[in-house]
């Protein structure tokens, strides 16, 4: 199954609720969002980089 959750964050300032507590496979997407694009999860226990290299 598949499920598409869709959010509206501020452009300056992208920060949404992490869904990590409800599904704990979310979490690489969100460090890739986080990583890749900027957006910041709120209550994510690891939002660290992954992918690119510290700035």
């Amino acid at each position: 199954e598949e499920v598409c959750i869709k959010v509206f964050a501020q452009k300056d300032n992208p920060r949404i609720p992490s869904v990590f507590w409800i599904w704990r496979s979310s979490d690489f997407q969100e460090r890739e969002s986080f990583d890749m694009v900027g957006i910041s999860y709120d209550n994510h226990p690891r939002l660290k980089r992954i992918l690119m290299p510290e700035r």
